[in-house]
């Protein structure tokens, strides 16, 4: 499996709701918007956290499409016990960030290389 896109400083606010793609609509201060930093069609890890539904929130592996919105491909963890979460419309945060699944699973394969 090829290793994800990775960028720094990628965080966008959403308004969407549902299990489908999600539109960034603007980076949160400080940050960088997903269309400036990721190019379309290139898998990366993503963080979804709600700011209106503070309980609900997802990471996984995803992409953007040619529309630009965040395709949730394969989700790694989640406020639905693992699965794909039904995002309340509403306030919430898009992020490219690696989740500790991730950081778990490279620890382990650079301990079996020692």
């Amino acid at each position: 499996m090829p290793t994800p896109f990775f960028a720094d400083l990628v965080r966008e606010l959403c308004h969407e709701g549902g299990t489908g793609p999600l539109t960034p609509t603007g980076a949160v201060p400080g940050h960088r918007r997903f269309a400036n930093a990721v190019p379309a069609d290139t898998e990366f890890h993503y963080a979804i956290a709600g700011i209106a539904q503070s309980g609900e929130w997802e990471v996984g592996t995803g992409r953007l499409d040619t529309a630009g919105r965040l395709v949730r491909e394969a989700v790694a963890a989640s406020s639905d016990g693992g699965g794909r979460v039904d995002f309340a419309p509403g306030l919430k945060t898009l992020a490219l960030t690696v989740g500790a699944g991730w950081f778990a699973a490279h620890d382990t394969a650079v301990a079996a290389l020692d």
